[in-house]
């Protein structure tokens, strides 16, 4: 299996509107997505800074790569951290 990066904006199919830019990447254990934000816009809102993540699945996420290419991710596991700075977000695939 050939491993790969592919760098993109990332949104769900029920708000378009709010995107954030994330880095898909297959390694040698897992498919993931890492996000430079939330693509739930409620989510931030939720969470507490002492708060532990909570694990969510994700039905459909949409992503186009830099070259332009479209992407879609089905049934993802992932949760957003909340940090003082910033939020960032991290999005297990299964591969079956």
């Amino acid at each position: 299996m050939e491993y790969f990066r592919v760098d993109g904006t990332w949104w769900l199919p029920d708000d378009p509107g709010v995107r954030t830019v994330g880095t898909l990447s297959l390694g040698a254990d897992e498919l993931s997505l890492d996000l430079d934000g939330s693509i739930d816009p409620g989510e931030s809102q939720d969470q507490d800074l002492f708060d532990l993540p909570e694990w969510r699945t994700t039905p459909v996420i949409h992503g186009k790569e830099r070259g332009g290419g479209d992407i879609t991710l089905l049934y993802a596991d992932g949760a957003t951290l909340l940090a003082p700075t910033q939020l960032r977000a991290n999005i297990k695939l299964d591969s079956h």
